[in-house]
């Protein structure tokens, strides 16, 4: 159900066509937002700092719950380049429904999540993801930059609101085998790395069997970045 739309928002101004060429400012989204909940007769107030900044856009921003959820609003603009933000409300959370499984969202990094739901096959256009909080549980196959999945292809069936990882999109080697690697361990108290060569390839958060080049043990590493690996000392 959308909840604010750019042609609701646009009668605020007498029927003006908006344009933002220059981008917009958190003062200015707050009192079209503001004026346009109080329209519709909605409780709460968006959460916008005032320094804060929004993307160009060549009309009102359309928003709507995030995932059903009343106390976060998605924000998006399809031009001149698409974009989409969250905002919280400070009317907060709906009162539980039985039968309605919408869930809170959750805080956490940015990370990259679908927009819609997407069958295995589909190739990835900037309008179908977006970047919302993980919930503090993405780990390492999640991704931060949404060029980096643009124009790939899914591996499998993905709904709306899922958190994109790399095991679902085709196959982007980080790491190809026989190929040197730079192995890395970490715990509370100490970080080493040392040089090895990978046995496998690999793609981000994939588990791969690396060698130690000084000692020549063979060890389970996953995939941090191009040419480096992660150890877990549980994994050994």
């Amino acid at each position: 159900m959308t909840l604010l739309t750019a042609t609701g928002a646009r009668a605020l101004d007498d029927g003006a066509q908006p344009a933002f060429p220059n981008g917009i400012s958190g003062t200015e989204l707050h009192r079209i937002v503001s004026q346009a909940m109080q329209a519709q007769g909605l409780a709460g107030s968006p959460e916008i700092a005032a320094k804060r900044s929004f993307p160009p856009c060549n009309h009102v921003p359309e928003m709507r719950p995030a995932n059903g959820n009343r106390s976060l609003l998605r924000l998006s603009c399809n031009a001149p380049r698409p974009w989409t933000r969250h905002l919280r409300n400070t009317a907060g959370s709906p009162r539980y429904v039985p039968g309605n499984d919408a869930k809170p969202q959750m805080d956490g990094p940015e990370v990259v999540k679908l927009a819609r739901s997407l069958k295995r096959g589909a190739v990835i256009t900037r309008a179908d993801i977006e970047l919302a909080p993980s919930g503090g549980s993405a780990g390492l196959g999640a991704f931060t930059d949404p060029s980096d999945v643009v124009g790939r292809k899914l591996t499998a069936n993905v709904g709306e609101g899922r958190v994109l990882q790399a095991r679902q999109l085709e196959q982007n080697w980080l790491i190809t085998r026989n190929i040197p690697v730079e192995i890395g361990f970490q715990t509370n108290s100490v970080s080493v790395s040392m040089p090895g060569i990978a046995l496998e390839n690999g793609q981000l958060g994939q588990m791969i069997d690396v060698k130690n080049s000084s000692s020549g043990r063979v060890l389970k590493a996953i995939v941090a970045g191009p040419q480096k690996v992660q150890i877990n000392a549980k994994t050994q």
